[in-house]
């Protein structure tokens, strides 16, 4: 099981544009179709307490599969922020909302428990005071600030176990095409001996990355995956692009006679 400590930030932005995000990370992974992709979305059904078709329409890209409400839209509130999404609604919540939220988004309290426990008539009106689109009273607030403080540590550890029992693993998983392309590609230059055998050799290589661009994988990249881009592997690029635009310019050169 991956640890959380290890998680950090992926980008800040509103719900939908981090959701659109953790669709475009997951489905680099496993496209839409391929065998195993219900078991890799399970973490999510298992969280936001959905079935797996739901699951499947929500990260589905260029698919419209309905604003979730409620309850499920809390519990996905919870599921982006123990995955490093800073989602903007989320963040800005009063204190007390917040703080109250996450008892229910977490599991700590069920949503009948919740909006009994603070004197609601009717669940609905828990989630019109939680998205704030209904005012919270004094006394109400203070019930609700009483209830976190009682159950504030049983929340910690539920953050804590969070991400170690319902991550989406795939998404920290190597890619095993890449990683076995990275393998042959050393191993080819690894056996061939002679300069004109290693060019040849390393052009085969830089064949098969050629897939990848094709392919759109940097494609789309966010603010935030070209600064981390930039401060992992820039000077490597940079000198990538050197190299090749030296030799592109010496094929371009005419030939002689």
């Amino acid at each position: 099981m991956l640890n959380n400590s290890a998680v950090k930030e992926v980008m800040r932005g509103h719900l939908e544009e981090c959701l659109e995000h953790l669709r475009r990370r997951f489905n680099s992974k496993i496209q839409r179709g391929q065998h195993g992709r219900s078991a890799a979305i399970k973490p999510l059904i298992d969280f936001c307490g959905i079935n797996s078709q739901t699951a499947l329409k929500l990260m589905d890209n260029n698919i419209e599969s309905g604003h979730p409400r409620g309850k499920i839209l809390l519990k996905l509130h919870c599921f982006l922020d123990f995955h490093g999404y800073k989602v903007i609604e989320f963040e800005r919540m009063p204190k007390v909302l917040r703080n109250f939220s996450e008892l229910i988004g977490y599991g700590v309290l069920s949503a009948d428990e919740a909006y009994r426990l603070v004197g609601y008539l009717e669940s609905q009106q828990i989630w019109q005071v939680v998205w704030e689109r209904e005012g919270l009273g004094k006394e109400k607030e203070a019930k609700m600030w009483e209830i976190w403080k009682e159950r504030r540590d049983a929340l910690e550890q539920k953050k804590r176990d969070a991400f170690k029992d319902y991550s989406l693993e795939i998404l920290y998983k190597a890619d095993l095409s890449e990683e076995q392309f990275s393998q042959q590609g050393v191993l080819s230059l690894n056996l061939v001996s002679g300069d004109s055998s290693r060019r040849l050799a390393l052009i085969q290589i830089l064949k098969g990355t050629l897939a990848f661009f094709d392919g759109g994988l940097f494609d789309n990249l966010t603010i935030s995956e070209i600064s981390e881009l930039k401060q992992s592997s820039g000077h490597t690029i940079h000198r990538l692009a050197t190299h090749l635009s030296s030799l592109s310019l010496k094929l371009s050169a005419p030939e002689e006679e």
